[in-house]
């Protein structure tokens, strides 16, 4: 694809709802809340995003474990009988592998909560020598400078006991539909607990605080090369919000959730279908001349967008390749 070197692939999972059908056809029970039973498909997608543009590059199908263990299921659906139980982030981490196969160039891997807390795909990284920017809950072990358990959350309790405003920065992620991604921002070194960083990388934590609303804070774990800037990690950490634009995208013009498969080969043409119509749009998009002069007002609005949140995904900017 036509992407500037040193992009960020960034990943989610992905709930795509359908009508009931048969419980012989490819479908998951999801329960949204109590009493509340839908059919869906949850498909974890790998996105590549750079400067120049965004689109998916990888997906997997999300099969339960007793779904997976269902052979008469598994035999109408046509299941290849390689395919096995594999949790959300074992999925990711088989993408990143023919990611890093293929010799895709990359510097951060970004992603949501739900991947952030996974230790197997945070160790993978380490092995691997991948940098991330990944969004954690606050149950994510840490070690503090006396070697006991730390939360995520104790960390900002013991910076907001200095009581010192300096310790946030303003700062934009990417911007949005209304102009920049502002929030205030801080960082400190942290000690994950049973997982090293690689050789020459270090764990940083990254706190975001709303601007209009302080008491919504949000908690990103980064692993990057020694002596990264704090800023370089504030952009990665705003990448997570392509994946949520491709998957609009996708929706809206391509009919990523616009079919009724009832097979494992079918819903495999139809994802990988729309994943090439999308990356024809972002390479034709790519092409075009830019519209916006130096100045345009978009490029310096102000904004403190929450919008999306937690389940919104990331903004461009190009990196080197780590060597």
């Amino acid at each position: 694809m036509e992407l500037h070197p040193g992009p960020h692939p960034a990943q989610a999972s992905r709930g795509t709802r359908r009508r009931p059908l048969p419980r012989s056809s490819l479908t998951i029970i999801h329960l949204r809340a109590p009493g509340q039973v839908e059919n869906c498909q949850v498909m974890p997608m790998l996105t590549y995003a750079s400067a120049a543009g965004h689109a998916f590059i990888n997906r997997r199908l999300y099969l339960p474990e007793a779904w997976a263990a269902d052979p008469a299921r598994r035999a109408e659906a046509g299941v290849p009988e390689q395919v096995a139980f594999a949790t959300k982030p074992a999925l990711v981490i088989a993408m990143l592998a023919e990611e890093l196969a293929a010799a895709t160039p990359f510097r951060y891997l970004c992603a949501d909560a739900a991947y952030g807390r996974d230790p197997d795909l945070r160790a993978f990284c380490h092995r691997h020598q991948i940098g991330y920017v990944l969004a954690v809950p606050l149950d994510v072990p840490l070690i503090d400078v006396r070697g006991e358990a730390e939360s995520v959350e104790h960390v900002l309790d013991r910076l907001l006991a200095h009581g010192d405003s300096s310790m946030w920065e303003r700062r934009a992620c990417g911007s949005g539909t209304k102009g920049l991604r502002l929030y205030h921002w801080s960082a400190v070194a942290v000690t994950v607990s049973g997982q090293d960083p690689a050789p020459g990388y270090t764990h940083t934590l990254l706190i975001r605080r709303s601007i209009t609303s302080p008491d919504e804070i949000a908690f990103f774990l980064a692993h990057a090369l020694r002596g990264t800037a704090i800023p370089e990690l504030i952009t990665a950490a705003g990448m997570r919000w392509k994946i949520e634009e491709n998957n609009e995208t996708g929706k809206d013009l391509l009919g990523l959730t616009q079919y009724q498969v009832r097979s494992w080969t079918g819903w495999h043409r139809h994802v990988t279908t729309v994943m090439l119509a999308l990356a024809f749009l972002a390479i034709t998009r790519a092409r075009l001349p830019d519209d916006d002069p130096p100045g345009h007002p978009d490029d310096s609005h102000d904004q403190d967008d929450d919008q999306g949140k937690e389940h919104a995904h990331r903004t461009a900017h190009p990196y080197p390749t780590p060597s």
